[in-house]
This record gives C-alpha cells, structure tokens and sequence, in this order.
C-alpha cells in the first residue's frame, strides 16, 4: 500500500479521475442554468455517489485482478506474491484517493450549499 502512493503517476490518475467527477457535477449545473431543475445541493450529491462510484469500481478491479493472479498461478490458500499485492494496490490507490477526495468535497459543498 505504502509503495502505491509513493508514485507520482499515481497521483495524476487521482487528479485525472477528480476532473472527471468535478465535470459530472458542475456542467449539468452549468447547463441547464435552471435551480428549480438542478439545486445546488445536487452537486454534493454527484460527488458524493461519484465518490463512492470510484473507489468501488477501483475495489471491483483490483479484486479482480487479483483473482485473475490467483487461478493463474492455482494459489488458492496462501497469499500472493509481494509483486502482484503491490501492482493491485496501484491500481486501488487512485482510485481509493480520488475517492475519498471526492467524497471531502461532497460534503464540504453540502455544508456549503445548505
């Protein structure tokens, strides 16, 4: 876990995946310049469940990743190999980052927006 978050590239993603989030929850504000259809109060609604969104989907890959290394090799009982638990951590550390990122601002604009 420690060496994920270590990486530079591992923050990119993270920035990456919150730029996504931020353009799900301001353009369709932005857009639709209505607040009787699109409050304020759902933009930390988007981030929250884009929040949530992330680091499950981050979860889901990384599980899947390891289960992938693990009929690979027929290690069924023991852990996996240092190599392979470090590769699913960088792919669930930006995720995990993001995530919790995300779901900072979500309620920071909640209390903000109310």
């Amino acid at each position: 876990m420690k060496n994920s978050f270590l990486k530079w590239y591992t923050y990119l993603i993270a920035i990456g995946l919150i730029g996504i989030a931020v353009i799900a929850a301001l353009v369709p504000y932005f857009c639709i310049n209505d607040l009787k259809v699109w409050p304020k109060v759902y933009i930390s609604y988007v981030f929250l469940l884009s929040g949530v969104v992330i680091a499950g989907v981050g979860f889901i890959i990384q599980d899947v990743f390891r289960a992938f290394k693990r009929k690979a090799t027929k290690n069924w009982d023991y852990p996996l190999e240092k190599v392979d638990i470090n590769k699913a951590w960088l792919i669930f550390g930006p995720c995990l980052l993001s995530g919790i990122t995300c779901v900072v601002f979500g309620l920071i604009s909640f209390l903000f927006f109310k």
